[in-house]
């Protein structure tokens, strides 16, 4: 069950046309966290600002199942060499090793008519999993927390 404030839960219930973007924490293993945004502008939440301009970021439904699988989520991001997790490229820290052991959570964000954020809900988080790197695209798995 998600759970979100009485003003975004009001504005959930009652608007049929909304303004909303995906956050996402990437959490390395030493614990550096960067943060992203699929908006078109730089998003600051929670005195935290998530970026717009580094990252092209797309994610897949989050699949869930009713039998004992992990459920999982598919994160594509689009990069190039010039995009650095701290000193090396995210192409790079994909095959040296940096990304494992990492963690990505991803938030949904509600705006208002003004571009005000009313409210935030977690979408999903859990451990990162390096599936396919070449050329400009980096995909990524995403499994839930409550993996074995």
């Amino acid at each position: 069950m998600k759970t979100v404030n009485n003003e975004l839960s009001s504005y959930l219930n009652s608007e049929k046309n909304m303004i909303s973007c995906d956050l996402f924490v990437l959490q390395l293993a030493d614990g550096t966290k960067c943060y992203y945004t699929n908006a078109d502008k730089s998003i600051t939440y929670d005195g935290v600002t998530y970026l717009h301009n580094q990252l092209l970021i797309k994610r897949q439904q989050v699949k869930l199942h009713d039998t004992v699988v992990v459920d999982t989520m598919t994160v594509t991001i689009y990069a190039d060499k010039a995009v650095n997790l701290g000193d090396k490229s995210i192409k790079m820290a994909a095959h040296d090793g940096t990304l494992d052991r990492s963690k990505m959570y991803v938030k949904r964000v509600f705006f208002d008519s003004n571009a005000n954020v009313l409210g935030v809900m977690d979408i999903f988080g859990g451990n990162l999993e390096v599936k396919k790197s070449g050329g400009l695209t980096l995909e990524l798995t995403v499994k839930a927390q409550t993996q074995g």
